[in-house]
């Protein structure tokens, strides 16, 4: 009897590891980008075009945009241009101090007329991975661009 109440033991220990690592647990940071400083590389045909390059970095704010937390560096490059929007490829690393860093990489878009996301539109993009208390991070980075230039960042991480 005592080995049958072990096994079972076994078993709904070793289910719930498998729950665990399959998302249902995490952990959730908002915090805000301010406004980028940005460089600009125009690497294809004169004017916006596939292949530009954005070269950027911005301080990370705490939730309230009040208290500074770490730092943002990142790129993008022009995929394409298409129904009034430019698509880039991003690769964005958030460093929060002490070697504490998750990489973001994914799609967003600029709006054709200008650099930086779409206005009021969110934008999910796949963590790759982080240093730190991070290392072997996964999840989604969820970035709404304000009116003011600044970005709500909402990045999820799954157990």
């Amino acid at each position: 009897m005592l080995r049958r109440v072990s096994i079972a033991g076994l078993i709904a220990a070793a289910a719930a590891t498998l729950v665990g690592g399959c998302g249902e647990g995490g952990h959730t940071m908002r915090f805000v980008s301010s406004r980028p400083h940005l460089l600009t590389l125009d690497l294809g045909r004169h004017g916006k075009s596939s292949g530009d390059l954005y070269v950027f970095n911005a301080p990370l704010l705490d939730k309230s945009g009040g208290r500074v937390i770490g730092s943002l560096h990142g790129t993008q490059t022009s995929i394409r241009l298409e129904h009034g929007a430019e698509t880039v490829q991003g690769m964005l690393t958030f460093e929060f101090g002490n070697g504490n860093s998750v990489v973001v990489g994914g799609l967003s878009q600029y709006p054709h007329a200008g650099t930086g996301t779409i206005v009021n539109h969110k934008f999910a993009r796949a963590v790759l991975g982080g240093t730190g208390k991070y290392a072997g991070a996964t999840g989604t980075l969820i970035s709404k661009r304000r009116p003011d230039g600044n970005y709500e960042q909402e990045l999820r991480l799954t157990d």
